[in-house]
Protein backbone atom coordinates (compact mmCIF):
# COMPACT_ATOMS: atom_id res chain seq x y z
CA UNK A 1 0.00 0.00 0.00
CA UNK A 2 1.46 3.53 -1.03
CA UNK A 3 1.50 5.82 2.12
CA UNK A 4 0.75 9.17 1.11
CA UNK A 5 -0.13 12.30 3.62
CA UNK A 6 -4.28 11.81 3.42
CA UNK A 7 -3.54 8.22 5.81
CA UNK A 8 -1.75 10.63 8.44
CA UNK A 9 -5.03 11.93 9.81
CA UNK A 10 -6.50 8.67 10.76
CA UNK A 11 -3.21 7.76 12.20
CA UNK A 12 -3.51 10.29 14.62
CA UNK A 13 -6.79 10.36 15.68
CA UNK A 14 -6.51 6.31 15.92
CA UNK A 15 -3.56 7.42 18.94
CA UNK A 16 -5.70 10.71 20.12
CA UNK A 17 -8.72 8.55 20.45
CA UNK A 18 -6.84 5.77 22.58
CA UNK A 19 -5.31 8.69 24.84
CA UNK A 20 -8.94 10.23 25.24
CA UNK A 21 -9.86 6.86 26.13
CA UNK A 22 -7.76 6.55 28.93
CA UNK A 23 -8.18 10.06 30.44
CA UNK A 24 -4.42 11.13 29.44
CA UNK A 25 -5.42 13.89 27.00
CA UNK A 26 -7.37 16.92 27.36
CA UNK A 27 -7.83 19.99 24.87
CA UNK A 28 -5.91 22.31 27.33
CA UNK A 29 -2.71 19.61 27.52
CA UNK A 30 -2.78 18.76 23.56
CA UNK A 31 -2.78 22.48 23.03
CA UNK A 32 0.36 23.07 25.45
CA UNK A 33 2.19 20.24 23.33
CA UNK A 34 1.60 21.41 20.36
CA UNK A 35 2.97 25.04 21.63
CA UNK A 36 6.46 23.18 22.79
CA UNK A 37 6.52 20.87 19.72
CA UNK A 38 6.35 24.06 17.34
CA UNK A 39 9.47 25.68 20.10
CA UNK A 40 11.28 22.79 19.39
CA UNK A 41 11.07 23.65 15.55
CA UNK A 42 11.66 26.58 15.94
CA UNK A 43 15.07 25.56 17.49
CA UNK A 44 16.18 23.60 14.98
CA UNK A 45 15.65 26.15 12.42
CA UNK A 46 17.67 29.04 14.25
CA UNK A 47 19.77 25.94 14.33
CA UNK A 48 20.23 25.75 10.63
CA UNK A 49 19.94 28.98 9.92
CA UNK A 50 22.68 29.68 12.41
CA UNK A 51 21.74 32.02 14.84
CA UNK A 52 21.59 29.16 17.47
CA UNK A 53 24.93 27.56 18.42
CA UNK A 54 24.86 24.17 17.09
CA UNK A 55 27.55 21.31 16.12
CA UNK A 56 24.74 19.68 13.65
CA UNK A 57 25.45 19.60 9.88
CA UNK A 58 22.84 21.32 7.63
CA UNK A 59 21.90 17.93 6.18
CA UNK A 60 21.59 16.79 10.40
CA UNK A 61 20.01 20.18 10.81
CA UNK A 62 16.72 19.05 7.72
CA UNK A 63 16.75 15.70 9.20
CA UNK A 64 15.64 17.25 12.35
CA UNK A 65 13.37 20.07 11.28
CA UNK A 66 11.56 17.54 9.76
CA UNK A 67 10.90 15.42 12.80
CA UNK A 68 10.20 18.82 14.76
CA UNK A 69 7.85 19.35 11.82
CA UNK A 70 6.29 16.14 12.12
CA UNK A 71 5.66 16.19 15.93
CA UNK A 72 4.11 19.65 15.38
CA UNK A 73 1.60 18.31 13.21
CA UNK A 74 0.46 15.75 15.19
CA UNK A 75 0.06 18.06 18.10
CA UNK A 76 -2.03 20.01 16.22
CA UNK A 77 -4.18 16.96 14.84
CA UNK A 78 -4.52 15.93 18.42
CA UNK A 79 -6.26 19.25 19.11
CA UNK A 80 -8.55 19.07 16.35
CA UNK A 81 -9.20 15.57 17.29
CA UNK A 82 -10.44 16.86 20.21
CA UNK A 83 -12.57 19.49 18.67
CA UNK A 84 -14.25 16.45 16.49
CA UNK A 85 -12.94 17.78 12.53
CA UNK A 86 -13.02 15.22 9.88
CA UNK A 87 -10.74 15.11 6.97
CA UNK A 88 -13.05 16.54 4.56
CA UNK A 89 -13.24 19.74 7.36
CA UNK A 90 -9.11 20.04 7.49
CA UNK A 91 -9.59 20.07 4.28
CA UNK A 92 -11.84 22.60 3.57
CA UNK A 93 -10.74 24.84 6.27
CA UNK A 94 -7.35 24.40 4.87
CA UNK A 95 -8.90 25.03 0.84
CA UNK A 96 -10.17 28.23 2.37
CA UNK A 97 -6.38 29.64 4.31
CA UNK A 98 -4.46 28.56 1.46
CA UNK A 99 -6.53 30.92 -1.09
CA UNK A 100 -6.51 33.66 1.64
CA UNK A 101 -2.76 33.28 1.73
CA UNK A 102 -1.71 32.71 -1.40
CA UNK A 103 -3.83 36.25 -2.21
CA UNK A 104 -1.97 37.74 0.55
CA UNK A 105 1.29 37.28 -0.36
CA UNK A 106 0.41 38.08 -4.37
CA UNK A 107 -1.09 41.90 -2.72
CA UNK A 108 1.91 42.05 -0.92
CA UNK A 109 4.21 41.14 -3.64
CA UNK A 110 2.18 43.78 -5.99
CA UNK A 111 2.76 46.41 -3.25
CA UNK A 112 6.49 45.46 -2.90
CA UNK A 113 6.57 46.15 -6.97
CA UNK A 114 4.95 49.66 -7.05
Amino acid sequence: MKKSFDQVFPLVKEGSDLAIKKGKVDICRACLKGTEELGELAAEVLKYVGHKKSSQTKTQSIKKIKSEGVDTIIAILDVLNLVDISPEEIFSLTEKAVKKWKLKHINKNEREKN
